[in-house]
């Protein structure tokens, strides 16, 4: 099982913690999940600018379940 998420940054300034918004649909595998964001990122950017209009940062990647276990043990992380 594989997520897209997203870390969306509010501010510049290093060490700033980014916010997680997780999406809500699985994939089977990373290359499958990654495609999706890869080929098409002006949907995701649209509405992460929609949902957060003052962010100055973000960035896509995929993660398992493990590993989005794992973040959820450290950030905040909110689904979409």
């Amino acid at each position: 099982m594989w997520f897209i998420i997203s870390m969306v940054y509010m501010n510049t300034l290093a060490g700033t913690v980014p916010e997680i918004l997780v999406y809500s649909k699985i994939y089977k595998d990373k290359p499958s999940c990654q495609a999706v964001y890869q080929k098409k990122p002006q949907p995701f950017i649209d509405e992460i600018s929609q949902l957060k209009p003052n962010a100055r940062r973000l960035s896509f990647s995929c993660v398992d379940r493990k590993l989005l276990m794992e973040l959820k043990q450290n950030y905040q992380i909110k689904n979409l």
